[in-house]
């Protein structure tokens, strides 16, 4: 089958560090496993960021977004609709279209993949000049898709709110690259932690939680903190704080294996709708986590972790020390899973 992947999201490179970037390559690989010839239409290859490449035989096409900015601010929304059409138009050829939704772009696809309330997001951030007329495309794109795949049970009954038929949309967590399982032991041993070694994943942006991370480390003496990911808002500076940088897919699992403990640290304002896939890649090596208790991360980590409604540095503290006594369970959820279930 012919399938097109579709991401008219500039700010969501194909080969960029962030969680986006990683879930659009990861379904890449998944449709290439399965067989299909697959093709990729992005609006970038990369940014500004570091790029992460990950090999891969599928068709890649590249629309790159023009500069709006010398246009009258009532009209840059114009444009980026444009641009987002492009790749609209360039998934007409296609047996499968599958389009992750972005603000400003509409089209018909097959499915159509929600990671968040886009127009709601890019408002907040002061990207979109006229809302009403984005928040009626955007009921556009939902209504016009055949199935809409909503990432957690949130978007899903957002979904519903906007008109969408219940029985055009499918919840479907995200997923991960299928990995082996790793040794605990021998992870720690390559790179040589001492004590109780904490970890976290991620692409260090403001929502993630990390400015508490020296403080509670305080509370915890024996710990030492390792971080996978680089970043615009990195912790505060620690003795105790190892910064790995961006690691790539394939040494990311060998990394997560050695940690004791994994934290997902998110405020407590955080926003309702993501899945994150740093938990994902904590539950494929059976590492327990420690985490805010939004609703999508309660349903991911069960009882293989501790979760809080607290930012207290104590509670985090006494959190991170009853994990470090659970057992490793592992629990692998995998791309191929992910189009398997929003295909079925």
């Amino acid at each position: 089958m012919k399938v097109g992947l579709g991401c008219p999201d500039p700010g969501i490179p194909l080969w960029g560090p962030s969680g986006s970037s990683a879930h659009l390559r990861g379904l890449l690989h998944a449709f290439e496993r399965r067989g299909d010839e697959v093709t990729a239409l992005v609006a970038r290859f990369q940014d500004h960021r570091s790029p992460h490449y990950e090999a891969t035989p599928a068709a890649l096409q590249e629309f790159p977004p023009r500069q709006w900015n010398w246009l009258p601010r009532r009209w840059r929304d114009h444009g980026r609709i444009w641009d987002a059409r492009r790749i609209h138009r360039g998934l007409r050829r296609f047996d499968l279209r599958w389009v992750r939704h972005t603000a400003l772009s509409s089209g018909d696809t097959e499915i159509l993949e929600v990671n968040a309330p886009c127009v709601q997001e890019w408002a907040n951030s002061g990207h979109i000049h006229h809302l009403a007329p984005a928040l009626a495309l955007e009921k556009q794109a939902l209504h016009r898709a055949d199935r809409v795949i909503a990432v957690s049970a949130y978007l899903a009954q957002w979904a519903a709110d906007c008109g969408v038929p219940p029985d055009r949309i499918r919840h479907v967590p995200n997923g991960v690259n299928p990995q082996p399982l790793f040794s605990h032991e021998e992870a720690r041993k390559d790179h040589d932690w001492p004590g109780l070694v904490l970890g976290f994943v991620g692409s260090l942006k403001s929502w993630h939680g990390l400015q508490h991370l020296a403080l509670w480390l305080d509370h915890l003496p024996e710990a030492l903190l390792v971080i996978a990911g680089d970043g615009p808002h990195p912790p505060p500076a620690h003795p105790r704080i190892r910064r790995l940088g961006t690691i790539s897919s394939i040494d990311l699992p060998r990394v997560v294996a050695g940690f004791d403990v994994a934290l997902a640290p998110y405020p407590l304002d955080a926003p309702p709708w993501f899945c994150p896939l740093k938990l994902l890649d904590y539950r494929a090596q059976g590492v327990p986590v420690v985490a805010t208790a939004h609703p999508e991360i309660v349903s991911i980590v069960r009882e293989n972790g501790v979760l809080l409604n607290s930012e207290r540095a104590e509670d985090w503290a006494d959190a991170v020390r009853t994990a470090s006594h659970l057992p490793r369970v592992r629990s692998l959820r995998t791309w191929d899973q992910v189009i398997t279930e929003a295909l079925r």
